[in-house]
């Protein structure tokens, strides 16, 4: 038994999420695909999450100063932002197993 199922719900939300709009994206042999095009100029992807999550951020300062935001719910921002960490991990730890690096914990 889950010991916050508040949590756990929203990890649910954030894995349905990232699945429906890996569709959108026609990653079927690379989930992270559209995340990789950050490294055709030079910057690792797992780096390119901090600047997606930073847009985010900015929406969600927006709300904070206007309350209300015009085309994307501050919830669905959160949702996001947290997704993009979540990958952001994966995406991490996928550059330091390729590079063998222990340092990149």
């Amino acid at each position: 038994m889950s010991q916050n199922p508040l949590f756990d719900d929203v990890i649910t939300e954030i894995v349905a999420l990232h699945d429906s709009k890996n569709d959108d994206y026609g990653a079927d042999t690379d989930p992270f695909k559209n995340f990789r095009g950050s490294e055709a100029l030079g910057i690792p992807a797992w780096l390119g999450c901090e600047v997606r999550m930073g847009d985010k951020t900015r929406r969600v300062e927006e709300f904070v100063k206007k309350g209300r935001l015009n085309n994307e719910g501050v919830r669905d921002s959160l949702i996001d932002r947290a997704c993009y960490a979540i990958i952001q991990v994966a995406l991490y730890d996928q550059a330091a197993k390729t590079a063998n690096k222990a340092d990149y914990r």
